[in-house]
């Protein structure tokens, strides 16, 4: 069987879903234990990029389009990013700690991966709602939204970023939303022929962990 044969299996896919379910879980246990919060803070940009990684490996029908659409929701995540952290704007004001790893502009490049990653599997999850495309952008534009109202909790309690207001701005989320139309629109037209074991388990893996940990956070 070849190395693309097998990427192909259930039982591929089946096991790079485990491994990313129990990184999360690892990571969630390790961060709301006092004695390893720093330690597991520190590493956690490794397991996001992996997740990214197990991802785009079970990506079939790689074409010139889908990489210029990562590339793209990359860079523009990027560029937004440090646009946002030296001028407050769209997003609000906001520092990065050192704990997410190597940065450029004061942006670590784990969030880069992070917008490519989370616009991606969003674009999967909207693939077949309908055959309009701007209502495949808008929602999946909407989940981006939604999933940064998970996010920012998670961010803040653990020092990965600090706001200067106690909680973000509403202009953040609907920065969130805006930035992902065009991201979407790209993940709309060239992504809507692949298919990806990976892209919406890893939603509902991110989701559980991110609900998991605000859980235990309130209990510990």
């Amino acid at each position: 069987m070849s190395k693309f044969s097998f990427l192909q299996t259930h039982k591929a896919a089946n096991g790079a879903i485990a491994v990313i379910a129990i990184n999360h879980l690892i990571g969630v246990a390790g961060l709301n234990m006092h004695s390893y919060q720093e330690t597991f803070a520190k590493i956690s940009w490794l397991n996001l990029l992996i997740s990214f990684l197990l991802v785009l490996l079970f990506h079939q029908r790689f074409s010139v389009g889908s990489v210029f659409a990562l590339l793209f929701a990359f860079t523009l995540g990027m560029a937004v990013e440090a646009v946002g952290v030296a001028t407050g704007f769209p997003f609000g004001t906001y520092t990065y700690s050192p704990l997410f790893g190597l940065s450029v502009l004061k942006v670590p490049l784990i969030i880069g991966i992070n917008w490519a990653l989370l616009s991606y599997c969003t674009a999967h999850v909207v693939k077949k709602i309908s055959g309009k495309v701007w209502l495949r952008v808008f929602t999946a534009s909407l989940a981006m939204m939604l999933l940064d109202l998970l996010l920012e909790p998670f961010a803040i309690r653990h020092g990965f970023w600090v706001w200067d207001a106690v909680f973000p701005p509403i202009q953040n989320f609907a920065s969130w939303f805006a930035i992902s139309l065009p991201i979407q629109w790209l993940m709309s037209k060239y992504v809507k022929e692949s298919t990806n074991p990976l892209a919406i388990p890893y939603l509902v893996i991110l989701v559980l962990f991110l609900i998991t940990d605000y859980l235990l956070s309130a209990l510990i």
